[in-house]
């Protein structure tokens, strides 16, 4: 009888070990991997993108100018006119969704609620709930809601954009 309980206490330990091991491990990752559920930024209006922007090349590839007439880049003044030739303006680059639409941070006491923005709608990037807080987000054609809420307390953002650019309301409830 002694040999069965000897075994079935050494059974618990290694089985108690081996799930706190297993506990410790999942806890020092999910501390670790914090990055992994941060947003990724979005540029601030008015910011270009890190890159820049891509240019248009000012001629197209295998074009080569006409021998005897003007160099690439030029244009030549129309026949019959003395005026002198003037340069090609520069390209305009084409618009890109970067630097159309705005990124949007805010801090709320229940966690952070980022939003791309541009003159006539927005969308949801992310919500990340702060320790102990929970998040609910909402979205129709016309809006969008993120409602951080732990026990009673609750911290909501309304983003609004019916027929108007985007507009944000924030209701962070009584503080502490």
């Amino acid at each position: 009888m002694w040999k069965s309980i000897g075994q079935a206490l050494l059974w618990v330990a290694v089985a108690a070990g081996a799930t706190g091991l297993a506990w410790w491990g999942v806890a020092s990752a999910l501390s670790a991997g914090d990055a992994l559920v941060r947003p990724l930024a979005l540029p601030s209006a008015g910011r270009p993108p890190a890159s820049g922007p891509v240019q248009a090349p000012s001629s197209r590839p295998g074009r080569q100018p006409e021998p005897g007439g003007p160099p690439a880049g030029i244009r030549p003044s129309p026949p019959g006119t003395n005026a002198p030739a003037t340069p090609d303006p520069p390209p305009t680059p084409p618009p890109s969704p970067l630097t159309t639409r705005r990124g949007e941070r805010h801090q709320l006491a229940g966690g952070e609620v980022r939003i791309a923005a541009d003159h006539r709608s927005a969308t949801l990037v992310s919500a990340v709930p702060a320790d102990d807080w929970r998040v609910q987000t909402w979205a129709q054609q016309g809006w969008l809601r993120v409602t951080f809420t732990r026990g009673s307390e609750a911290s909501t953002l309304f983003c609004t954009w019916n027929g108007h650019p985007p507009s944000v309301q924030i209701d962070d409830g009584p503080r502490r």
